[in-house]
Parts: C-alpha cells; sequence; structure tokens
C-alpha cells in the first residue's frame, strides 16, 4: 500500500513497481506498507523530472528465545538447535540460544545432543509478536550395551543366588525328605 500525505494512494503491482499519478510537485511524505513487513515512510521533494523512488521493505521478525531442558526441568548446555531443518546455534549455559525469524508461520524448533534422543516442538508465531518462547525437553538416552551388561550381570546374581539355595538346600533337607526313613 502507498500513501502520500497520509493519504491512500495505491497499492503496487505483482512486481512491486506503483507509478506516482497526479502528484503536485513539491514536497511529500510517502509511505510504503505491507503486512509482514517493515513500513517504510520518507518526505521527499518531487519533481515531474524523478525517475521514481525505489524502495526496500524489510521483513518483520521476531526473536524466538529457546530454552533446552531435560526430564528433570535442569537446562542443558551445547545443544545443537535447528530451526526449519536449518541450524540456528548452540545452547549458552543456561540452556538457552535466541534468534530473530520472520513473523507469521509455522516453525518447527529442534533440539540435538549426543546422550540425549532429538526433541522437537512445533510453534506458530503470528504477525506483531515481539517476543517468542519455545521450551524444548531432551530425555537421557541410553545405551544399549551398558544395558546389556546391566541385564547379564543381574542374571548372574539371580542363578547364584539360586545355585547356592539349591546346593544348601539339597545337603541340610532332613532325612525323610530326601526320601529316607526316620
Amino acid at each position: 500500500a502507498v500513501h502520500i500525505d497520509g493519504s491512500a494512494a495505491g497499492v503496487t503491482d505483482r512486481y512491486g513497481k506503483y507509478t506516482l499519478a497526479d502528484v503536485v510537485e513539491g514536497t511529500h511524505t510517502i509511505t510504503v506498507a505491507k503486512e509482514g513487513y517493515s513500513t517504510w515512510e520518507e518526505t521527499r521533494t518531487i519533481r515531474q523530472d524523478d525517475a521514481g523512488i525505489s524502495v526496500e521493505l524489510k521483513r518483520e521478525t521476531t526473536e524466538v528465545s529457546i530454552l533446552v531442558e531435560n526430564t528433570d526441568h535442569q537446562v542443558v548446555s551445547g545443544a545443537l538447535i535447528y530451526v526449519n531443518g536449518e541450524t540456528m546455534g548452540f545452547t549458552d549455559e543456561k540452556g538457552r540460544v535466541r534468534e530473530d525469524v520472520s513473523s507469521s508461520g509455522v516453525y518447527n524448533f529442534t533440539a540435538m545432543l549426543e546422550g540425549y534422543r532429538p526433541a522437537s516442538v512445533e510453534e506458530t508465531i503470528p504477525l506483531g509478536t515481539g517476543a517468542a518462547f519455545v521450551t524444548i525437553t531432551l530425555e537421557k538416552e541410553y545405551d544399549i550395551g551398558s544395558l546389556g551388561v546391566f541385564a547379564i550381570a543381574i542374571a548372574c546374581v539371580v542363578l547364584l543366588v539360586l545355585g547356592i539355595r539349591w546346593y544348601t538346600g539339597r545337603q541340610y533337607l532332613p532325612p525323610r525328605r530326601r526320601g529316607g526313613a526316620l
């Protein structure tokens, strides 16, 4: 949308161009705005022989603060964060990372760190949001090798206890239980 001196003058075409028509020479305030973009405004002196004005609108952004914690709600530093598959950065010692993202959209935030299962959170960030906060909880990843060793150790202890009970039970049973006479 193009405004001249506060009044609507029209909209740009699909190529982003707009022709100033019926503008009297002189000083005018020109404003260009589009939802999702920062508004551009400038006061200029316009003459009939002006070639044109080139305007670049910047996308509005939202600062997103991501906190990564474990299942005990302790911060996790050094986690690699991805936003929609692109690397965002690593969490600091407070388990946080901050980044500006273009406003208005659905974002997938993923955290990864060795020793933890990757976790993702999907958030919608609406237009005009000044800041957004996302928390990602990582679960410990258990090493199958160490679990296997633990299981074998338990099995050995159980077999040892059963073996001792069997051995001592046969040796110290009263004679009638062994099948002998009293």
